[in-house]
């Protein structure tokens, strides 16, 4: 049930980011189904035993393809699904952690903390740069081809 209830709270926070980001409403659907699909994948690889930052990047590595196709199928930028559907991943219980940690003079935690949550950050940033760099790859090579036909 605790999933089942985590999933739910990210639909929710996926929609609510998109809507404070006037993101067009018919893509709010889809956005919400993404981050979804990211904070699931996210949650599989910790319940199966990664390190919390290579779960990160595979759930952005899954929300990041995901974006790219229905950024295709709705003729929209990529960005309208990337920027709401990532923050489901955002490691802001570990900032917040951090933060309180530094304040109760705790300083050796307050470091570890923040240096999870800033690998938590590159690492999200690294799946959607994989993946982007790969879609611009595959977008320039077709290109080409269709330039060279006679």
């Amino acid at each position: 049930m605790a999933i089942t209830g985590d999933l739910i709270y990210s639909f929710i926070v996926t929609v609510a980011f998109g809507l404070l980001q006037q993101i067009p409403p018919k893509t709010l659907l889809s956005a919400g189904i993404i981050g979804v699909a990211g904070r699931a994948v996210f949650l599989i690889g910790s319940y199966n035993g990664q390190a919390p930052t290579m779960a990160s990047f595979l759930g952005a590595v899954v929300i990041a393809v995901l974006a790219e196709i229905m950024a295709r199928w709705q003729k929209v930028p990529v960005s309208v699904y990337v920027v709401s559907s990532f923050i489901p991943l955002v490691p802001g219980l570990t900032t917040y952690e951090a933060m309180g940690d530094f304040l109760r003079g705790e300083y050796t935690q307050g470091i570890a903390k923040s240096t999870q949550a800033g690998l938590i950050a590159i690492a999200i940033a690294a799946g959607l740069a994989v993946v982007s760099s790969i879609a611009r790859y595959r977008k320039a090579v077709a290109t080409r081809k269709i330039n060279k036909t006679p």
